[in-house]
């Protein structure tokens, strides 16, 4: 009887910190060529994910194609005519980048050459 309760009360436990622990935010700022920001949220519990990624650049090559790199996810931005990038994803399972404290970001130009970097903090 003791061994029941005592593995019910760890299991409420284990869920009641689940539901609670899960909300993050981290941010990046991104410098070298230009400068921006990178924001990352996640907000899971036990039956439901939820993460937001966005990413935005300015002071680039106007009209030229930009790759942003996030924990092994590459996303493709074009830059406006003022020279901005924006990338913004949402995930509603799993399956997404791991991004945590100190996840490096890195923006590459057409030419691979890297012109923004930054971490989450």
């Amino acid at each position: 009887m003791k061994r029941m309760l005592l593995i019910t009360t760890a299991v409420a436990m284990t869920a009641l910190v689940t539901a609670q622990l899960g909300r993050i935010e981290l941010r990046a700022l991104l410098v070298g060529q230009g400068k921006g920001k990178a924001v990352w949220k996640t907000r899971d519990s036990a039956t439901q994910f939820q993460a937001e990624l966005q990413i935005e650049a300015e002071r680039l090559v106007p009209g030229m194609d930009y790759t942003v790199f996030v924990s092994g996810y590459e996303f493709d931005a074009l830059a406006n005519g003022f020279g901005k990038i924006r990338v913004a994803r949402r995930y509603t399972t799993a399956v997404r980048p791991m991004v945590g404290v100190g996840t490096p970001i890195r923006v590459e130009n057409a030419n691979g050459a890297t012109v923004l970097v930054g971490q989450f903090r």
